[in-house]
Order: structure tokens, then C-alpha cells, then sequence
């Protein structure tokens, strides 16, 4: 299933052509703050990298169209989203959430990152009318990058812990 899903989604060259551009300019917005903010450079930039997966899959899928502010069309819930679905969505923010934690050391900023990310692409979703914008979704997301994010926040205190006594 997450073959074909792959498959489907990578085999859409507006996905591509948004995922190439959005990783050099993302990846590299990563890269300087990082160096401005002292934060661990490789996992900064892999943050931005995955954000830019995020976005061309989320939003380059469908051509783009602005339909106006038009919150009405969000859902709480999605009603026939399967459990493959919301592995996807549960896996979609936890690069972002992981690196972002490692490369900052910390777990409530990149937790809290996912999360606005998270409701920013389903209210796009909805505005651009790329694909549906649905509550559960954003909560799912939004859990999975929090996970992740606290994974990260705790490898990088342990490493950075063992790093500072290797000295």
C-alpha cells in the first residue's frame, strides 16, 4: 500500500518539481539559521528537507486554485479515512518533528512547530483546494510529529549529554 502510494504521489512531477525547489530553499533557510542560532547544522537542514516533502506532498498533488477563505469546507472528521491513511498522516510530520528536535536540542518548540504546520497544510488544503482540509488530520498529524519530537528532543540531550562527558 505505501508502495503504490509512493508510487502515486512521486510519479506527479508538480510533486517533484515543488519537493527540488522546496528543499534547496528550505534546507538552506535551515542551514543559516542554524549557524545564527548554534543549533546542529546536518539535522537543521534534513528538518527543512522533510517540511518541503511535507509540503509538495501536500499541496502539489492537485493544480493549483484559489476558492477564497472558505472555512466551511473543513471537517472534523473525514468519515472514510482508512488505517493506512492515517499512518500516513500519523508518519507525515515525524522527519520534521525528529530532525527539528535533534537539530535544536528541545521538544516543545519543534512539537508546537508540527502542530501549526499541521493546521496551516489542512486550512490550505481547504483555500487552495488541493485536497481536503479536515480536522482529524491535522490532530493525527500533528500527534506524529509531537512523537517524533520528543524522540529527537531525548537522543539529542543524551548525545549531546555523552558528547560534553567525552570532553
Amino acid at each position: 500500500m505505501l508502495g503504490s502510494m509512493a508510487g502515486v504521489v512521486l510519479g506527479q512531477r508538480s510533486v517533484l518539481v515543488i519537493f527540488a525547489v522546496g528543499a534547496v530553499l528550505l534546507g538552506s533557510a535551515a542551514w543559516l539559521l542554524a549557524v545564527r542560532r548554534g543549533w546542529a547544522r546536518a539535522p537543521a537542514v534534513l528538518a527543512g528537507v522533510s517540511l518541503a516533502l511535507a509540503v509538495a506532498v501536500t499541496q502539489g498533488r492537485q493544480p493549483f486554485q484559489f476558492g477564497g477563505l472558505n472555512f466551511s469546507a473543513c471537517s472534523l472528521t473525514s468519515g472514510g479515512a482508512g488505517i493506512s491513511e492515517a499512518g500516513l498522516n500519523f508518519a507525515m510530520l515525524m522527519p520534521l518533528g525528529l530532525f527539528a528536535a535533534v537539530a535544536t536540542g528541545r521538544i516543545v518548540g519543534p512539537a508546537l512547530v508540527c502542530v501549526a504546520v499541521s493546521v496551516v497544510f489542512e486550512v490550505a488544503q481547504g483555500m487552495f483546494d488541493t485536497g481536503f482540509c479536515v480536522g482529524q488530520d491535522a490532530l493525527i498529524n500533528s500527534v506524529g510529529g509531537a512523537c517524533a519530537a520528543l524522540v529527537g528532543g531525548l537522543v539529542a540531550r543524551h548525545w549531546f549529554r555523552r558528547s560534553k562527558h567525552a570532553t
